[in-house]
């Protein structure tokens, strides 16, 4: 359930943000605190564990503010539990953004905005409906609402009805405005001087606070005019190259340390994978230089995998015989360079710039 009214306040803030505009100074602002009960008349296609939902009871609480005289806005949390046909139920939250549009000197209002319904799927939904409202004083309202919910990301129509009781507080919510009486206008004050503010760079980037998007940018970094840091390509790589003994495909101790460092390397950049050359001499018959170098390969992809861990999908090997040797020579020199394994990584980061 905390899950939920987590998720729930974040999508119901989100559409209040959405909607509002700073309006005359809060604590002149008309808002109110309330209590409702309603009837949910579920669409009968939408279905709990394989069964239809039926109706349901919602009950919770509500705040709202009125920034402009014609409009108000309204948030409500309400506990939902539904019934299922076969005698399953369901039971979650019911989150609403409402805009309230009044007339008939705001005793009546037409409601329109976002719901979050999270039941046992999680749906979003607009809805439309008409309320009215009596007051029994300047601080105490009942209403009554019938809403129409169509839903967004799945197909369905809901209905939902009920009464509610709130409380308003600040500007009294008068419902049958009277004329305010006429009083002379004040003479008007005398300017006050203009005190020049001289514009401030916090950070230093020689980008002023005003127009800085980014700020707390180290002084060492270049900025654009948005003071925000510079970046460059700087390409960084790693090779690994393994000889073998003449006809042998074991990987020798020696080289341990280089294959442990491209295993890290590959650790430090998880998006590359590596392929693995295996290549030979010259000597001996081609269809065995080939299967030789193939095995060359796969040997030391598997201290990659086996002694260092790095996963098997990002490493894959292929033999070349010897078909592409370093060296061309007919000597014992040139033979112990071609027998050998190559991998190569390369990856392109963003560098910050130096001032």
């Amino acid at each position: 359930m905390t899950m939920r009214l987590h998720k729930g306040i974040t999508v119901v803030a989100g559409c209040l943000l959405a909607t509002s505009v700073v309006a005359e100074e809060l604590n002149n602002m008309p808002m109110n605190v309330g209590a409702s009960l309603r009837y949910a008349a579920m669409d009968g296609d939408r279905q709990y564990q394989g069964s239809d939902y039926d109706d349901g009871l919602l009950g919770g609480l509500s705040f709202g503010m009125d920034p402009w005289e014609e409009i108000g806005l309204r948030l409500r949390a309400e506990y939902a539990d539904m019934d299922v046909e076969g005698g399953k139920d369901d039971d979650g939250m019911w989150y609403a953004a409402d805009a309230l549009f009044y007339f008939n000197e705001k005793k009546h209002y037409i409601i329109t905005g976002l719901d979050y319904i999270d039941l046992d799927d999680s749906n979003t939904a607009v809805h439309l409906g008409i309320g009215g409202r009596h007051f029994f004083n300047d601080a105490v309202a009942m209403s009554a609402e019938l809403i129409a919910h169509q839903g967004i990301d799945e197909s369905f129509t809901d209905f939902t009805v009920g009464f509610g009781l709130a409380y308003y507080f600040g500007t009294q919510a008068a419902v049958e405005p009277t004329a305010a009486p006429e009083v002379a206008p004040e003479p008007e004050p005398e300017p006050e001087p203009v005190v020049v503010v001289a514009p401030k760079d916090s950070d230093g980037d020689g980008v002023y606070d005003a127009d800085d998007q980014c700020a707390d940018t180290p002084a060492s970094y270049a900025v654009d005019e948005r003071g925000c840091t510079l970046y460059k390509d700087e390409v960084v790589s790693k090779t690994l190259l393994v000889n073998f003994d003449n006809n042998k495909a074991d990987v020798k101790d020696e080289y341990l340390p280089e294959i442990e460092e491209l295993a890290e390397f590959m650790n430090q950049y998880p998006q590359l994978t590596v392929t693995i050359e295996g290549h030979t001499s010259s000597a001996g018959a081609a269809d065995y230089n080939q299967q030789l170098s193939e095995k060359r390969a796969k040997a030391v992809a598997a201290e990659l995998v086996e002694r260092y861990s790095v996963p098997a999908s990002r490493v894959s090997t292929v033999g070349y015989g010897e078909t592409k040797p370093l060296s061309t020579e007919n000597s014992k020199e040139a033979a112990a360079a071609n027998r050998r394994i190559v991998a190569t990584l390369t990856v392109v980061e963003k560098k910050e710039i130096e001032r």
